[in-house]
């Protein structure tokens, strides 16, 4: 049952989208938001929350309902607000999601700093978010752009309206947020002099409490925000580039050098002729007499 002030809506909490379930909605100026919310829940979806932390530097208490940048939040009646496209976490959890849309960062599957580009999460195409892991705390968080525009140009965030008795300011900007096991998202606030923010503007950097990762905001404009993920504490890994020693030419031997890499590690090889593997696997291979004027 999700209520404020009287039942809105009711609905039977499923596991995933083939779930249904009945479910029932208040009529009125919220019926709509209500409706999505409602049917929501019967996908398996959990109320999407507000972290209201004093500092970045400690996690707290949930503000439930919230996070009104997700259709999961609590609608909001006194005007004709729509609700926002559903959140990438959300979109993760149901399966939804692909490897396109909202890209995997991790520091194993790249370097100690990544710039991105993010399109809207009201786009229909392109990367719309970023799941990324902290790798101190395990914690994945998402992270997107609410732009205000596109389907979402008459949610509640776009406009400049506040909710009254509430000090958190929702204004269009990179959001960053948590997904529970059980289905709940929690939107990471930012303190501001004497409010709250549920988003970060071109400028501002989101710290994990690990101190592990962290999200900087570089640039946003109607279309686009550039955010840089960044993992302060990674190691320094020595590398090299890989050379070919030898006579590179047809019926001689040629052998791979590794170079110098950080101590410890370990090699294989793969010898490919014009993008073709050949087969052959160990440091030094005779190249056979049709390579001749192919790329090795």
């Amino acid at each position: 049952e999700c209520s404020a002030g009287g039942i809105a809506g009711v609905a039977s909490v499923g596991k995933d989208l083939s779930s249904g379930g009945p479910m029932s909605v208040t009529l009125g100026t919220i019926a709509k938001q209500v409706g999505v919310h409602e049917m929501g829940h019967t996908f398996g979806l959990g109320h999407a929350n507000l972290d209201e932390c004093p500092s970045t530097s400690t996690r707290c208490g949930t503000g439930e309902y919230l996070d009104l940048f997700s259709p999961m939040a609590l609608a909001v009646s006194g005007a004709a607000f729509t609700s926002p496209a559903l959140d990438s976490g959300f979109r993760s959890r149901l399966g939804v999601a692909n490897a396109d849309e909202v890209p995997l960062v991790t520091l194993a599957n790249g370097s100690a700093t990544r710039s991105m580009r993010l399109l809207p999460r009201s786009a229909t195409s392109g990367v719309r978010g970023a799941e990324v892991v902290d790798p101190s705390s395990g914690t994945h968080y998402f992270v997107e752009y609410r732009s205000g525009t596109g389907r979402d140009s008459s949610a509640f965030y776009s406009g400049t309206s506040s909710l009254v008795g509430v000090p958190v300011d929702y204004d269009p900007g990179v959001t960053i947020t948590t997904l529970s096991t059980d289905g709940k998202l929690t939107i990471e606030s930012r303190p501001t002099s004497s409010r709250t923010s549920g988003s970060w503007p071109t400028g501002q950097t989101f710290t994990a409490p690990s101190a592990a990762m962290s999200v900087a905001v570089t640039s946003t404009t109607s279309s686009a925000a550039d955010v840089t993920v960044s993992f302060p504490n990674a190691p320094t890994i020595t590398t090299s580039t890989p050379t070919i020693a030898g006579a590179v030419a047809a019926t001689q031997k040629a052998t791979a050098v590794p170079g110098t890499w950080e101590s410890g590690a370990s090699f294989t090889y793969d010898w490919r002729i014009d993008g073709a593997s050949t087969g052959a696997t160990t440091a030094t291979y005779v190249l056979p007499a049709d390579a001749q004027g192919k790329a090795l």
